[in-house]
């Protein structure tokens, strides 16, 4: 079964800077330094960051309520998996973006927020229509709208 995305030849690991109570500008900083060391390793040919990896444990999720959909009674948004992932993971990964484009150097924090959906998130909240475009509105874990 291919799972849509790749499963050979990498190499992963879990970094929680808040342990060491980081700044999150000293976290960014350190990001980096990882991703420059990391890529002038011997036989490293790249080096992506992810908040998590598909089918792994530590899975993330975001709540959002898609733009123009219509909840059943009583429901006003939907959890689903979800992380932040920098412009190389796509191509790393092998995963193909089928409509749309993967995320650039470009979209940082500041910039307009660029999402990327499955195309069964697609077709279940924006079903006989063009994702292109369309917006999520997020959700803190506090509940709180952003």
């Amino acid at each position: 079964m291919n799972p849509g995305f790749r499963t050979d030849h990498l190499i992963s690991m879990d970094l929680d800077p808040s342990v060491l109570r980081y700044s999150p500008e000293r976290t960014r900083d350190s990001y980096r330094k990882i991703i420059n060391q990391a890529g002038t390793l011997p036989g490293v040919v790249s080096v992506t960051l992810a908040e998590s990896l598909p089918l792994s444990p530590s899975q993330g999720s975001v709540t959002v309520v898609p733009e123009g959909y219509q909840f059943p009674v009583g429901r006003e948004k939907v959890t689903v998996f979800g992380g932040a992932f920098d412009e190389k993971y796509f191509g790393i990964m092998k995963v193909q973006i089928v409509l749309g484009r993967g995320f650039s150097a470009g979209d940082l924090a500041g910039a307009r927020r660029v999402a990327l959906v499955n195309e069964e998130f697609a077709k279940t909240y924006w079903p006989n229509q063009d994702p292109i475009g369309k917006r999520l509105r997020l959700d803190r874990p506090d509940g709180r709208r952003k």
